[in-house]
């Protein structure tokens, strides 16, 4: 009997361990040092921590209104870094992506984040990510708080021999109050972007 004790034990142990894996606020791994996607890696700023997905749409993110990481984020928060890798498009090239972003602003701006007004595009301009040529959108609304915010997205398009291209995100959500420090840790951060290879 104390054997079919120890075994039903060990079996209520083993479930309680899945159960635990799927309960809400499951935890998620948070990066130090680097992070790498395909094709890329990031060297992170010292001091910045990142949980790695911390939503089914990112790959990477820091929240930036709270100072604890690695859990899932049951919402988007209101500042935020996120990097994400997508290769389903049907763009041929970095213009033919971007201009088919901008034909459709409010797909820019999860939903979640916006409150009442008018979503817009304040400018747009060429830039680097790592060694890619990418353009910098940069777009102002009002948030669920009615505070004026800004919304910079980094976008790079990347071919392949013989493989869907590559798109990378890099995306900084914030108030226009924080900015100026949020835009400094993550110019920080795209800095530390490096292409490696891809097969």
């Amino acid at each position: 009997m104390p054997g079919l004790l120890s075994v039903m034990r060990l079996a209520v142990g083993i479930l309680l361990f899945f159960l635990s894996l799927a309960a809400p606020g499951q935890t998620t791994d948070v990066a130090h040092g680097s992070v790498s996607g395909p094709g890329f890696t990031i060297t992170l700023p010292e001091s910045m921590e990142m949980d790695v997905a911390p939503t089914s749409d990112l790959a990477f993110g820091v929240n930036l209104s709270e100072s604890t990481h690695g859990h899932e984020w049951d919402k988007l928060p209101y500042r935020y870094i996120g990097i994400s890798t997508k290769w389903n498009t049907d763009a041929g090239s970095l213009d033919e992506l971007v201009n088919g972003m901008i034909a459709d602003l409010p797909r820019l701006v999860p939903a979640e984040l916006v409150g009442d007004g008018v979503l817009t595009l304040a400018s747009m301009f060429p830039v680097k990510l790592g060694d890619l040529p990418a353009r910098r959108l940069v777009l102002q609304f009002k948030n669920r708080q009615r505070k004026p915010s800004i919304r910079q997205i980094v976008v790079a398009y990347r071919t392949r021999h013989d493989a869907s291209p590559l798109v990378y995100l890099a995306t900084l959500t914030t108030t226009r109050d924080d900015f100026q420090q949020d835009l400094n840790l993550f110019a920080k951060l795209l800095a530390g972007f490096k292409l490696t290879p891809t097969e």
